[in-house]
């Protein structure tokens, strides 16, 4: 954040790094499309479970087709995806819903602050030196 009489920082207005970690990975495991399409497929890991009898019987030896086996032997794998997943949307729904402490709330305007506004853009000398190709989105 930046004091539009003074031109200088004030505080930073990044979002919780730790959030934006753990949103990413619930979402796409940092692959994006592909890591949605991962999450989607470990979904259906619960389909497994149930062909062997219950989550108890996860681990016993499995019985048919050569095909069969190792499509069950896959989503054994697959499934502790699907856990790291369903406990990073568990945090996030936390947080949203304010059932965790808020650390990454945007910091308070420090009293040094003018409180003045109506600076013209092409006054800031940052903003008139900066190239349009190096402002990113991602911030």
């Amino acid at each position: 954040m930046i004091d539009p009489a003074t031109r200088q920082d004030v505080a930073s207005a990044d979002p919780n790094q730790l959030e934006r970690w753990l949103t990413n990975l619930h979402r796409s495991l940092f692959l994006g499309d592909g890591g949605r399409i991962a999450m989607a497929t470990g979904a259906a890991v619960t389909l497994v479970a149930r062909r062997m009898g219950g989550w108890r019987h996860w681990f016993a030896p499995l019985r048919g087709s050569l095909a069969g086996r190792l499509h069950v032997e896959i989503a054994r794998i697959a499934v502790f995806g699907l856990i790291l997943s369903s406990t990073t949307a568990l945090w996030m729904t936390a947080s949203t819903f304010g059932l965790l402490p808020d650390g990454g709330a945007m910091p308070a305007v420090p009293a040094e602050v003018s409180g003045e506004t109506g600076i013209a853009l092409d006054q800031m000398v940052t903003l008139r030196q900066t190239p349009v190709a190096e402002l990113s989105a991602e911030a």
